[in-house]
């Protein structure tokens, strides 16, 4: 009997060790990654688990009222079922630390268990040590590593943890007629809801679910009969998944209609696909291997760099490839072997071999743009197909060498086999797989931050609910990402949202141009030139509905368009309408007293119209009055505004650069008489054909050579024989067509090419096709008419040339105009307002619907107004010459210098010292938005080029001293033949938060002997004039009132719901102080009757304004309609959830 029950036990034990090692194994690897006591986060999710408990409250709603000034994140959604566990865990009392560290352990637990059943499944039972190897391998190859834990996304963790019991559900659900695998594949699929937090992942799951269901009825082919009962199961598979997922789903792509359109355009998507597939070629691919992060930029050690190490990745993937021919040759097993295949080849994209598909797919399909990233969103499918092919090659190299040895060899070299392929994966054993080296990815948030957020609740935070209110965040990132110098540091998204619990946090941007432009005034209004007017930062603070100012002093404000805590310091210390309130370690707050502040909701009569534009950014607020700003949306124009308004401002539609007449001329000529000055035209399109083919840019190179073809046409249907131009024309036309088809002025190209160069060749066209029309027939003058005139039309209508011909005359040193188009909304006298002062004129000239006028220019408060004028109602366009500054450039004496540096005559010698030499020159008055132009002579002595940089005070400098530049390009003078060359170029506009900038020219020695140098003269630093033209009009007439009612009472119900009281005296606006959404809807009820307002207009260039035209006494509700989606998609849900589980206990019953 004894020893029954020892059998029993060692037969249970044994059964039970692979559990037990894959729970040991997780023990030990979350002991050894959280030892040090801190949490790990940064990059895209932040700090995720920090607090719980506050994702969970945002995250019940769609729209996220905690990331003020508001916004709906649908996706948030999916993060409910997680954050509502551990949420439970946090008010149990677990830590941060604690919930992060149980979070991974659940995830790697999962990802063991889940391969270890799966592997049991396809296998013999008995075969639980294939199991674990299986579970082992699963859950530490390279993939995971980096991929996963590396990349720290934490959808993909939930993926890669429900990946192998999805699969296992799923392919009982296929081979079974009981319903209860699929109610537990949707229990599967509810508990890891996070994972389509990336939306990409529903085609992640579903393409492998339809090939294995595929393969199941093809491979081997099992009749007709078989192939309906498998599409059945895939229908009422993916059936139940969408009605049970259904509460986010409509959520997502209703509200979000465009989301896999908007967020990434097709050229971009293409970009991405072609240089990620260069990462993700077959070898790496097979590898599972990102080559970017472990091997280019050595983030988990430069061990990775030694030849031995990169050998062993090659060890599994010979043994996959062993169990794939394997699994081919066995009928039952090969439609593992076929779907490794098809995911191999969809995961390394655009990757030879057979690249032409998926690049034909994403030109065609837009939806595929969120697969932009295939080896991210189709890749993480290789391990687990991977493991599966693995198992079958050890089952194989088991057999094969006990056969050839003995068992017992066998089995130490399966165990020696698994360890060398374990160890490659060594970061996860001895460190962690988060940040690198010698950052180890810590985040320890300082304890001043849990102190300031108390200290706001307590004094008004308690009564959020009766005076809803924000906190404004200093400097404010412009972005989603700030980077913090707390102890460990910390870069990735902001996250305030969940640091101050207390109020909503206008912290960042949103990526939505109308509202970022608004923060960004927010921003701006903190600093030089623009904090000079204490009324103008009052107002847009109330404008806000701000009641705290957290200025962070640990901010790191280097490398981006961030400005120095210090100088906002200053400003913020000497506004008598802020009180200095508390100082929490680096964190300053500052209060709004009552007299000031302005509540979530009011009511305002005094206005002014604002047409804003996607660049007008703080230029609103300073041109306009202190009154509430009213925009119109879409085409939305009502009549009545224009009698109430005080002011009207408009802002360009659209803006940009156009080479002068003379100059185009002159290069037409040119051409016309040496065709070899052809090539000079197209310089900077040949030029960037190699680089846009290195950079993978497949439409650009696309739209380039078309480019280069249409140019040389149209000079071959000049030159041609009168019987071929008609044919040639044909073509011509065709091609233009296809050009400007695809969105050209929008195109990636012009990130490589000026849209003034691009204004220029077409310009050549219409010129040649000018000179064409003489002396041809009228059949193909006819033709040359049409060509024309569609010509034209597509520039003007892609913003290359003005609708009205420009007639300014400028002097030498200009080359190009600039033009604004503008809407006129009503018929007025506007005043005409430059955003930018003119250097050294009094007088200014400006081409008015093609007609120039000379202007003297006044200034009032840093405002130039260039005088008045009477506009039409309808299209109007201005333009002006962009001139040049008088020259910035220093004495070459007086530079900053390195190096041998010496002046010769009229020029300076520049020679390295050691590794390089440079010569610097400082910009006087530089400031942010500036764009600078300069031109040289240089003469190459033994060099092959030189290194310009631009040299700004925001640039980040690390640790290592290594200074980020925005600028820093290399320039070839490889063809110069030791002659002078005349070089001139145009610099993108410096950070917006820049004071002090420089250019520097940098001579590397490269070892060479003699040394290299390069001798410069005649250098020009010129700022060109950039300003942009505002036209405002002021309504003398305009019927103000000076009251319009007041709202008695606000209470908040919830994010998405307020209700309150309101007195309306006379026609006005009621102001809601949250980010303008359709979806907000305004009720009024007397009692008896119902309003629903349907004027609803932007306020403040990005809250909500409602014109209510009903007087009386009202309750109102505002809320976010919306969210209704979200409760119907719960019930059909749960219905859904309780149907399936109804069938299932009925086939019990039954059974």
């Amino acid at each position: 009997m004894i020893s029954y029950k020892f059998i029993k036990f060692t037969n249970k034990f044994t059964r039970l060790t692979p559990l037990i090692i894959l729970f040991l194994l997780s023990v030990f690897l979350i002991f050894n990654w959280f030892k040090a006591g801190y949490i790990y986060g940064g990059g895209d999710v932040g700090l995720q688990t920090y607090n719980p408990q506050r994702t969970l409250e945002n995250a019940r709603f769609i729209w996220w009222e905690a990331i003020a000034p508001g916004t709906p994140i649908p996706q948030g959604l999916t993060a409910l079922p997680f954050h509502f566990i551990f949420s439970k865990l946090q008010l149990l009392g677990f830590t941060s630390l604690h919930i992060q560290a149980s979070l991974f352990f659940l995830i790697l637990l999962s990802m063991g268990y889940g391969m270890y059943w799966l592997i049991l499944s396809i296998f013999d039972v008995k075969s639980r040590w294939y199991g674990l190897i299986g579970a082992l391998f699963y859950m530490i190859n390279p993939y995971m590593m980096i991929q996963v834990w590396h990349r720290f996304v934490h959808s993909t963790f939930f993926l890669a943890a429900a990946l192998p019991f999805l699969v296992l559900f799923w392919i009982k659900w296929l081979k079974s007629t009981k319903p209860i695998w699929l109610l537990l594949f949707l229990i599967v699929n509810l508990l890891a809801t996070y994972l389509y937090g990336t939306i990409a992942y529903i085609l992640t799951i579903w393409i492998l679910l339809f090939l294995i269901t595929a393969a199941s009825v093809f491979l081997p082919w099992q009749g007709r009969k078989f192939l309906v009962v498998g599409l059945i199961k895939l229908t009422i598979g993916f059936l139940f998944w969408f009605l049970t997922n259904i509460w986010w789903l409509i959520p997502v792509f209703s509200v979000n209609p465009a989301i896999l359109s908007e967020q990434h355009k097709s050229e971009e998507s293409l970009f991405t696909l072609i240089n990620i597939g260069r990462q993700s070629i077959i070898p790496y691919s097979l590898q599972m291997i990102n080559p970017f992060y472990l091997f280019y930029q050595s983030e988990l050690g430069d061990s990775y760099k030694n030849i031995l190490v990169r050998i062993i990745p090659w060890v599994f993937v010979g043994t996959i490839l062993l169990g794939l021919i394997r699994a081919l040759k066995k009928e039952r097993f090969a439609f593992w072997g076929v779907i490794f295949l098809v995911i191999l080849f969809l995961a390394k994209g655009a990757a030879p071999p057979f690249s032409y598909p998926y690049i034909f797919g994403f030109k065609h399909l837009f939806f595929l743009g969120v697969l932009r990233n295939p080896f991210e969103k189709i890749g993480i499918l290789l391990p687990l197909l991977g493991t599966i092919l693995f198992i079958f090659g050890i089952v194989f190299l088991k057999d094969y060498l006990s056969k050839k040895i003995n068992p017992l060899i066998a089995k130490i070299i399966i165990i020696i086999l698994v360890l060398i392929i374990l160890s490659f994966n060594w970061p996860m054993f001895l460190s962690q797989p988060f940040g690198k080296p010698n950052e180890p990815g810590y985040v320890k948030v300082p304890d001043w931050y849990k102190q300031a957020d108390q200290w706001i609740y307590q004094d008004n935070g308690v009564d959020y609910f009766r005076n809803p209110e924000k906190i404004l965040h200093l400097p404010l990132a412009l972005g989603e990402g700030i980077s913090y110098k707390w102890e460990y540091g910390y870069s990735g998204l902001e996250s305030s949202d969940l640091l101050f619990t207390s109020l909503p946090s206008i912290s960042h941007g949103f990526n939505i141009a109308r509202l970022d432009d608004s923060l960004k005034a927010l921003s701006l209004m903190f600093f030089e030139p623009y904090n000079k007017n204490p009324e103008k930062i009052l107002a847009i603070l109330q404008n806000f509905n701000v009641r705290y100012i957290v200025l962070h002093r640990d901010v790191n404000w280097l490398g981006g368009d961030l400005y120095n805590p210090k100088d906002a310091e200053n400003v913020l210390n000497n506004l008598d309408f802020l009180k200095k309130a508390q100082k929490f370690g680096d964190l300053q707050i500052y209060k709004v007293p009552d007299e000031y502040f302005k509540p979530k909701i009011y009511l305002g009569s005094n206005f002014q119209l604002i047409y804003p534009s996607d660049t007008g950014k703080v230029w609103p607020y300073l041109l306009g009055n202190d009154q509430l700003m009213i925009t119109p949306i879409g085409s939305q124009i009502d009549g009545q505004l224009f009698n109430k308004a005080s002011q009207i401002i408009i802002f360009p539609n659209q803006s940009f650069i156009y080479p002068k007449t003379t100059f185009v001329q002159q290069v037409a000529n040119q051409i016309l008489a040496d065709e070899g000055t052809l090539n000079l035209l197209l310089s900077q399109n040949i030029r960037v054909k190699p680089i846009l083919v290195q950079n993978g840019e497949i439409g650009p190179e696309e739209l380039n050579n078309k480019l280069i073809e249409t140019t040389k046409k149209i000079i071959k249907i000049l030159k041609s024989e009168q019987s071929l131009k008609m044919s040639l024309m044909d073509d011509y036309e065709r091609e233009l067509k296809s050009i400007f088809s695809s969105n050209l002025h929008d195109s990636r190209l012009l990130l490589y090419i000026n849209e003034k160069d691009i204004s220029l060749i077409f310009q050549i066209h219409l010129a040649v096709i000018e000179k064409l029309k003489n002396g041809v027939d009228s059949e193909i003058k006819v033709k040359l008419e049409n060509i024309y005139n569609l010509l034209q039309d597509q520039l003007i209508k892609n913003n290359f040339i003005p609708q009205h011909p420009l007639n300014l005359e400028a002097p030498e040193n200009v080359d190009s105009q600039k033009v604004f188009k503008f809407n006129i909304p009503t018929k007025a006298k506007y005043e005409m307002l430059m955003t930018e002062e003119i250097d050294g004129l009094d007088k200014f000239d400006l081409s008015i619907n093609g007609k120039v006028e000379k202007k003297f220019w006044q200034n009032q408060n840093n405002i130039l107004s260039l005088g008045d004028d009477d506009f039409e109602l309808g299209f109007s366009e201005l333009a002006y010459n962009v001139l040049p500054s008088s020259n910035l450039a220093l004495p070459f004496d007086t530079l900053a210098k390195f190096g041998t540096v010496s002046v010769v005559g009229d020029s300076i010698k520049i020679e390295p010292q050691g590794q390089f030499g440079y010569i610097e020159n400082l910009i006087s008055k530089a400031k942010g938005g500036d764009i600078y132009r300069i031109s040289f002579e240089i003469l190459p002595q033994n060099a092959s080029g030189f290194y310009f940089q631009l040299v700004q005070d925001t640039d980040n400098i690390d640790k290592s001293g290594q200074r980020s530049y925005q600028l820093n390009e290399f320039i070839d003078l490889t063809n110069a033949k030791n002659s002078w060359q005349s070089l001139r170029f145009t610099l993108l506009p410096l950070r917006l938060t820049t004071q002090q900038a420089a250019v520097r020219f940098v001579i590397a020695s490269g070892g060479q002997l003699p040394p290299p140098a390069i001798l410069i003269k005649n250098l020009r630093i010129e700022k060109v004039l950039n300003g942009d033209i505002v036209l405002r009009s002021i309504l003398a007439e305009s019927e103000q009132t000076n009251e319009g009612g007041e709202v008695i009472s606000i209470e908040r119900k919830s994010p998405i719901f307020y209700q309150g009281k309101v007195n309306v005296k006379n026609k006005t606006f009621l102001i809601f102080s949250e980010t303008f959404h359709p979806g907000w809807k305004l009720k009024l009820t007397d009692g008896q009757n119902t309003f629903y307002p349907q004027k609803h207009y932007l306020s403040n260039l990005y809250g909500n304004a409602y014109y209510l035209e009903n007087i009386g006494s009202f309750d109102f509700s505002l809320e976010f309609k919306p969210q209704k989606l979200v409760n119907f998609g719960v019930i059909v849900a749960a219905v859904s959830y309780l149907s399936l589980l109804v069938i299932v206990l009925f086939s019990k019953i039954k059974r």
